[in-house]
């Protein structure tokens, strides 16, 4: 019942920044100002990185994982170990959600010049809030503070080294490293220069923000977002 619920939860989730999304490509196309050319769902072509995929008018691509997370990832310590007891004993441990999702960007960088790749995409984790542990002492809100500040186009891997002397520096690289397949820094530097987390809040804080978009165009916008849900649904 309790795997139920959340998946209902999720969905619910899903559908509410769906219908974010169909809204400002909505209200642009009724201005006349570039929107994006389609949004899909389970449309991509890189594992985990299908729940959007939006294609912008300037053909590039967002591809977007909805993670709706009030809770915490994982409680591991940042450094992944071995499971000590039980019939798997001696493996190590599985990964978090999250965990399999970076992990499939670091194949991806692995394999594609993130730079030159065609078309050029971006990845973006969207979740409602911050404040949940990616690893044990390890939020995402100091993921994504670290990427805000750090990460530019002119990043190079000379002025993110120094970094991994500083605690969160440390933690992230253990992380990305130990736990989501990435090999060093320049690794690290090619996903980080193309991955965004962004918190938009719970689907009630979604709606209110739809509906507001909806105002440049609309009256009734919550009948306008109701059938534009109804259209997704």
């Amino acid at each position: 019942m309790l795997s139920k619920i959340r998946l209902d939860q999720t969905k619910k989730f899903e559908v509410a920044l769906a219908t974010k999304k169909i809204s400002e490509m909505l209200i642009a196309y009724i201005n006349g100002h570039e929107h994006y050319l389609a949004i899909g769902a389970e449309k991509g072509d890189i594992q985990k990185w299908d729940d959007f995929v939006i294609e912008r008018a300037d053909g590039s691509y967002e591809q977007i994982q909805v993670k709706r997370q009030l809770t915490d990832f994982s409680n591991e310590p940042c450094t992944r170990n071995t499971i000590t007891q039980g019939v798997n004993a001696g493996k190590l441990k599985h990964l978090s959600p999250l965990d399999e999702s970076i992990a499939c960007l670091a194949d991806w960088c692995d394999a594609n010049d993130s730079q030159t790749a065609k078309p050029h995409r971006r990845f973006v984790i969207e979740v409602p809030d911050l404040t949940v542990d990616v690893k044990e002492d390890f939020q995402l809100r100091e993921f994504h503070q670290f990427i805000h500040t750090h990460i530019r186009p002119t990043t190079t891997i000379d002025t993110l080294q120094p970094l991994t002397v500083t605690p969160i520096g440390q933690k992230i690289y253990e992380w990305l490293k130990t736990w989501c397949r990435f090999k060093d820094w320049e690794h690290m530097l090619k996903a980080l220069k193309i991955l965004e987390i962004r918190h938009s809040g719970t689907e009630v804080d979604l709606n209110n923000q739809t509906e507001t978009i909806l105002t440049a165009c609309f009256q009734g916008c919550r009948d306008v977002r109701l059938k534009i849900q109804s259209y997704i649904d």
